[in-house]
């Protein structure tokens, strides 16, 4: 009878053992996915909105404080600070971030997005974080989509998967 009992204890913790590490996986699969996608999140948006293609011109690009007033005319009821972001290469807008809008009351990671022709001044582009796709899938990156909690998870999921790799 003895035998039996551990033949089934052992069965069991192997079906514990085979379930968590599906879990786990599952959990590494869609991280290792959608860090791709984060990784490389502003090439894969402009792909997938043309409408923040800009055309290389020989003019020099406005200056952030023209941006700045650009982005504040459009937007007059912010009165927080907006943060601003260079283009990385000739075909790239300017970026400017408004932290939580008022209007989405105190979601995590919902901020306003404005992107700008850094050579004209024209808005391309207004969207708030977490309603385009790859914003989407970057923010199940980062948190599972489950805001701060989700967050903390992640990145106590890292620490234990750290851990894990180390020992072996």
């Amino acid at each position: 009878m003895a035998a039996n009992d551990a033949y089934r204890t052992r069965r069991a913790f192997i079906l514990i053992h085979r379930y968590i590490g599906l879990t786990i996986g599952l959990l590494i699969v869609i991280l290792g996915l959608t860090g791709s996608v984060a990784v490389y999140w502003r090439e894969i948006d402009r792909v997938l909105r043309p409408q923040l293609q800009v055309q290389p011109q020989a003019a020099t690009p406005i200056s952030l404080g023209d941006v700045l007033a650009i982005v504040k005319k459009a937007h007059p009821q912010r009165p927080k600070p907006w943060t601003l972001e260079m283009p990385y290469d000739e075909r790239s807008p300017y970026y400017a971030t408004y932290s939580r809008p008022e209007e989405k009351g105190l979601v995590y990671s919902t901020n306003l997005h404005v992107a700008v022709n850094p050579y004209t001044g024209e808005i391309l582009s207004q969207w708030y974080w977490g309603e385009t796709a790859v914003s989407w899938i970057y923010d199940l990156h980062a948190s599972f989509q489950a805001g701060l909690t989700g967050h903390k998870v992640v990145g106590l999921f890292g620490i234990v998967l750290l851990f894990v790799s180390a020992s072996g």
